[in-house]
């Protein structure tokens, strides 16, 4: 399998490398996030705030590693 270089932009510098994927695995991926948007769908509006609502939790308690990972 190949791997991809990822550029910083500011610098040109590789920050990471990462794996190419695959034709057969962007369907399965597709396949997946289809399935899960059906379940999703399926549950009521209330569990879906919680749910939602720890996602913002996440999101806050890591924002310093997203960023770093992000610039």
């Amino acid at each position: 399998m190949s791997t991809l270089k990822i550029h910083n932009p500011a610098n040109g510098n590789v920050v990471r490398q990462i794996q190419s994927t695959t034709s057969t695995e962007i369907k399965a991926a597709v396949g997946a996030a289809r399935a899960a948007q059906s379940a999703w769908a399926g549950r009521g509006f209330a569990e879906r705030v919680l749910i939602m609502e720890r996602f913002v939790q996440l999101l806050e308690e890591r924002a310093d590693q997203l960023a770093l990972t992000l610039s």
